[in-house]
């Protein structure tokens, strides 16, 4: 079975990195696999949590012993991964800090809070390593991995569900993407689940109600945190609905990498989103259905199937509007004013609109753009007409984009910027 290997754009930076390295992120981001692909004759040790040490997934030492062996390979100028680093007391540190900068030490972390610790001002690692923060993947990677396979409108279909790669054992790529998702659903959000559990576990953090809670409207579209704080509050989770009681639940989301917040252009507020597409299905569908419970219901898979669907395309408009805000080097924003929703506004470095950009799944057709261009006149940007499978736009003040315009100018990227695994 078809089974992608997504480029990163961050192994060129691994590659090329002459200091020592903390490569860290939330868990199953692909950190560990890109480190091994690249570095097939490191010496590998992986720290347990019982915080034993197995040297080459095959011999298991103990911290002190794999300790002495870590500073003798570093003597003798050998790359030394060190995985889950965070998990390594810190009383080992002004050992392995002394060998630099001898050899190439990339130590891999699960846990944002680990960075705090090496960059301390009492750190002996300050000052002799670079940090290198691992999320999901860029938005054009995974359309690398898969424009060789794929029609250009599939390819971007599953690319935006792919950029969390621990999903990717799970799906058969050659089924319909709504059917498979359909078909996995409760497997998936059980996965997903237990993912989340483990992010607050690294952090050394509890995943309380309210995270959880939060958590939950955020992936089923509570996109700020008024609406946020009034779902919470309805379900007694805090005492009112002031959003002030959620801002630094929200801080640390952001923090650990769960959760992004876009900008509103002509709005101070923010609009909340999960960073995983997977992670943001899967949570909504068991908020709404409960779906790691078992369902057989024919009525809950048409409500999951007309769901997932919704999502899709939901979702299409974000990752379309993320991948134009990269090839143009300009900031993504989301537009809701007045009742008029736009899918994507970039902005310049002084957040003035440069183009606005609507998105279709399947034909952008005339009456569309005659919509696009009264708004883009409004905010004096360039309308860009997104159809996946075809444009129908005869004003030239449209720049008209389809799925094959988007699979072909990425071949450029692919060879020079990701780094094929």
């Amino acid at each position: 079975m078809f089974s992608p290997v997504i480029p990163r754009i961050e192994a060129r930076e691994v590659e090329s990195a002459k200091s020592w390295l903390l490569v860290y992120g939330r868990r199953k981001t692909g950190k560990t696999f890109m480190i091994k692909r690249i570095t097939p004759r490191a010496r590998y040790y992986l720290i347990t949590r019982g915080r034993s040490i197995v040297f080459r997934q095959t011999r298991e030492l103990s911290l002190s012993e794999a300790v002495k062996n870590i500073v003798r390979d570093l003597k003798n100028n050998k790359t030394v991964v060190v995985d889950e680093f965070q998990r390594l007391p810190e009383n080992y540190w002004d050992l392995i800090a002394a060998q630099h900068p001898r050899g190439k030490l990339i130590a891999v972390a699960s846990s944002l809070a680990v960075t705090r610790k090496v960059f301390n001002e009492r750190s002996p690692l300050l000052g002799i390593m670079l940090p290198l923060r691992i999320g999901v993947a860029n938005p054009f990677d995974p359309l690398c991995a898969l424009m060789k396979y794929f029609k250009p409108v599939e390819a971007i279909k599953w690319a935006m569900i792919i950029r969390d790669p621990w999903i990717i054992p799970h799906l058969d790529f050659e089924k319909d993407i709504v059917e498979e998702l359909l078909s996995k659903a409760s497997r998936i959000a059980e996965v997903a689940v237990g993912l989340v559990g483990e992010v607050f576990i690294e952090e050394e953090r509890n995943l309380t109600t309210t995270y959880n809670a939060i958590l939950r409207a955020i992936a089923c579209n509570q996109w700020n945190t008024s609406l946020i704080a009034s779902k919470l509050a309805s379900k007694k989770i805090i005492p009112d609905p002031n959003p002030s009681r959620i801002t630094s639940y929200i801080r640390v989301l952001e923090e650990v990498g769960l959760v992004r917040s876009w900008r509103l252009y002509r709005s101070k507020q923010k609009y909340l989103k999960l960073t995983s597409s997977i992670l943001q299905l899967s949570l909504c569908l068991d908020e709404k259905l409960g779906l790691t419970e078992a369902y057989t219901s024919d009525v809950v898979k048409d409500r999951v199937k007309e769901t997932i669907k919704s999502f899709l395309g939901y979702e299409l408009g974000f990752y379309i509007v993320e991948l134009l805000a990269l090839k143009y080097s300009l900031t993504p924003a989301y537009y809701i004013r007045g009742g008029v929703e736009i899918d994507g506004v970039l902005l310049d470095k002084h957040r003035r609109p440069v183009y606005i950009v609507e998105i279709k799944s399947g034909v952008f057709d005339k009456s569309d753009a005659r919509s696009l261009l009264l708004k883009a006149r409004e905010l004096g940007a360039t309308p860009i007409a997104v159809g996946l499978k075809e444009v129908e736009v005869e004003d030239k003040e449209i720049i008209p984009l389809t799925a094959n315009d988007i699979i072909s100018d990425l071949k450029e990227y692919c060879e020079s910027k990701t780094r094929w695994l």
